[in-house]
């Protein structure tokens, strides 16, 4: 008795050269699939996607969101003391006022530590400041600088996340934060009203 081929389900597979992704399958802990779909639903991406921007993040992160080896140093030196405050008085930094005034105190504390501040005079780096502003002057007072990155940085944890089109990985890091941590922005509800 001779059988028949079964026929297979769905299109044909396209050839190798025409394929826009290829098939992973892996598996994983429960819990880091349970944390997949947060990160999934607060995306907007399909749980696939959401790995594959994961998996291509964990590649660039390092160069991309965090900069330099340097800039990442102080990125895990503000996670580590705000993680610290938050297990000492039992509470998250955006839900207490008290643990809130606790971690910008310590930061504050640790980063005008005399061992942390670099030597020699504050000088304006007009060359640096050139890819910032038509007038690195405007910068002289300081603070300045820092008030203007600051409004960016709120202005993008309300951004809207970005679903990458291109296969590319977006740094998205600033308005996934503003999701994960709840933040609403004031002035839409006040608009609302």
């Amino acid at each position: 008795m001779v059988r028949a081929a079964k026929a297979k389900r769905g299109r044909p597979a396209k050839p190798p050269g025409e394929r826009k992704s290829v098939m992973l399958t892996a598996r994983i802990q429960p819990e880091l699939k349970a944390e997949l779909e947060r990160a999934r639903k607060v995306s907007g991406n399909t749980l696939g996607k959401e790995v594959a921007f994961r998996l291509k993040r964990s590649f660039t992160q390092r160069a991309d969101a965090w900069g330099d080896d340097y800039s990442r140093g102080l990125g895990l030196m503000v996670a580590r003391i705000t993680t610290w405050v938050q297990e000492a008085t039992g509470k998250k930094w955006g839900e207490d006022r008290y643990t809130y005034a606790e971690v910008l105190h310590c930061i504050n504390a640790v980063l005008t530590h005399p061992v942390m501040l670099p030597g020699g005079p504050i000088e304006l780096p007009v060359a640096g400041l050139s890819r910032w502003a038509t007038d690195p002057e405007a910068f002289r007072e300081a603070g300045q600088l820092g008030k203007q990155l600051a409004g960016g940085v709120i202005r993008d944890l309300f951004r809207e996340v970005t679903t990458p089109t291109s296969g590319e990985p977006i740094n998205d890091d600033l308005p996934r934060a503003g999701r994960l941590l709840g933040l609403k922005p004031a002035w839409k509800e006040e608009s609302q009203s």
